[in-house]
Parts: C-alpha cells; sequence; structure tokens
C-alpha cells in the first residue's frame, strides 16, 4: 500500500469503523467503495461514447421520466406544496 492508503485504513481503524464490528461489517464496509464506483465508472465510459447533444438530451429528459416512474409506475402520491 502507498503512504495516503495507510493513512486512510489507519484513520478508520482510529474512528472506530475497522475491528470493533464483526468481519461481514467490514467487508462490507470496504465493498461499499467498489459498488459506489462501478456505475459512475459505466457511465462514464458510456458517456465518451455518446455525441454531447445527445448525452445533454439524456441529462435533460431524466428528470421528467423519473417523476413519471414515481407517479405512474411506482403509484407515488402527489400532495399539494
Amino acid at each position: 500500500m502507498n503512504e495516503p492508503t495507510d493513512a486512510r485504513v489507519g484513520a478508520l481503524c482510529a474512528l472506530g469503523a475497522f475491528g470493533h464490528g464483526s468481519l461481514g461489517a467490514d467487508f462490507l464496509l470496504v465493498a461499499s467503495g467498489a459498488v459506489t464506483a462501478a456505475p459512475l465508472l459505466l457511465f462514464a465510459a458510456g458517456a465518451r461514447r455518446l455525441k454531447l447533444t445527445t448525452l445533454g438530451f439524456f441529462q435533460y429528459v431524466a428528470p421528467t421520466l423519473t417523476f413519471l416512474l414515481g407517479v405512474f409506475a411506482c403509484r407515488e402520491p402527489i400532495g399539494a406544496a
């Protein structure tokens, strides 16, 4: 390991994140980094392959589609503001 990584692991140990719980909890804490990074890396790889206008259109439409999915597919209630 390099020095910054050693410092981060040392800080996590000192703060009580590692070694004070179960081994399963420690594994889940470490694995959560990879689970978080994977979609971000896949999005970056996919975004490089699209035209900028296509990517912009998807970014523009995504919130509306998420709202419509929640209302019609998941039956989320819509209340007054």
